[in-house]
């Protein structure tokens, strides 16, 4: 989309905590072409409303503001007020769990709507239409044809990313508009705010301040929700649904019970931020090796489950007995027949073979062997 001589610049105004959330949204609507101004907190956008009201006379302008709902400071249903007092331009609220309280709370503070997060494309288009004129915006055809080609073809990214725990990749791949290129920062964001939110989560279980709980667990949900790792949904909505009972005034304290219930919830999002970090170095490396990468989407010479565990076992025995030549057969049949993150491990096991590491090769193998029961 081209902007026209003398037309007005107008923006979106993205009001979020989280640098991974500004990301997000930021490419989602520069899909549709649209620019975005940021805010990190409530505060902030309330300050960047009021300049750019005194601004609107040169030619730029807000069009429309997608307003968080948990943030540090002021929380978004504070931050519309605010807006509202000073101007009318439109505000949409977002949270990862929308509540028939929260979704009034936000009408009532003068908001448009309230939306899920993540945000999809369809409920993007739909607030462009409201706020921007069609001559402001262009529609992504492709983004169909994209989807398609994601949920079908082969992808080195997808085959690296097997060991993440949980995670659904084609969901996260549509919240970066099926762009591998978006989804892979997308990831490696993800993976630095994880470990934030549960040091957080590790914070309360030292400190029991509900405030800094409900933050992080609805910071979590959100980032799970982002990329895909649906089984930590639920522990997410648990935790977080526990800690607004717990803000409210003359609460008690949980029993030691849901303390290790948070604890749990911490460790599995630092394993799952291990896992990303993993398969996005394998992947690197992988592209970064100069080899040919379909060998590590598609397995050259696939077995099925039994001929599988026959080879595993004729390896494993070969090794007791510290058999050199049957070891590389048997992990060179194995390497061949696996694809992304797992052939890699196995070219490792060769590697450490060829050392006369026999261990190192049977944790490999053992560990491969359990990632797949």
């Amino acid at each position: 989309m081209s902007e026209k001589s003398g037309q007005r610049k107008r923006n979106a105004l993205i009001v979020d905590d989280h640098d991974i959330n500004i990301v997000i949204i930021s490419d989602l609507l520069s899909a549709f072409g649209v620019g975005a101004v940021k805010a990190a907190s409530g505060e902030e956008a309330a300050d960047l409303i009021e300049y750019f009201e005194k601004k609107e006379e040169t030619g730029e302008s807000i069009a429309f503001v997608l307003m968080d709902y948990i943030m540090s400071g002021i929380d978004g249903i504070e931050a519309v007020k605010r807006i509202r007092s000073i101007s009318s331009v439109p505000v949409y609220g977002m949270n990862c769990n929308i509540t028939d309280q929260l979704m009034a709370a936000f009408h009532e503070a003068g908001a448009v709507d309230v939306f899920d997060k993540p945000l999809t494309p369809g409920k993007v288009q739909r607030i462009l239409c409201e706020c921007m004129s069609a001559e402001e915006y262009c529609v992504p055809r492709e983004l169909i044809s994209m989807q398609e080609t994601a949920e079908q073809g082969k992808s080195l990214l997808r085959a690296c990313t097997k060991g993440v725990p949980g995670l659904n990749y084609v969901k996260g791949l549509r919240t970066a508009l099926f762009r591998e290129e978006s989804f892979l920062k997308i990831l490696k964001l993800s993976a630095v705010s994880i470990r934030e939110c549960a040091a957080e989560l590790e914070s309360f279980v030292n400190d029991s301040d509900p405030v800094k709980l409900r933050k992080a667990a609805n910071g979590l949900r959100n980032l799970f929700a982002n990329i895909g790792v649906e089984n930590m949904l639920t522990e997410s909505e648990i935790v977080e649904n526990t800690a607004e009972k717990l803000c409210l005034p003359g609460a008690s304290m949980p029993n030691i019970m849901f303390y290790e219930h948070v604890n749990d919830f911490m460790n599995n999002s630092r394993a799952v931020a291990e896992a990303i970090d993993h398969a996005v170095r394998e992947y690197e490396k992988i592209i970064g090796s100069g080899t040919d990468k379909d060998i590590y989407i598609t397995p050259e010479k696939p077995l099925d489950a039994r001929d599988r565990a026959e080879v595993i076992s004729y390896t494993q025995n070969a090794i007791r007995r510290f058999e050199y030549d049957y070891i590389l057969e048997g992990l060179e049949i194995l390497e061949r027949s696996s694809a992304g993150e797992e052939r890699l491990q196995y070219e490792q096991a060769i590697k450490a073979v060829k050392n006369f590491d026999y261990d190192r090769a049977e944790e490999i193998i053992s560990l491969q062997t359990t990632m797949q029961e």
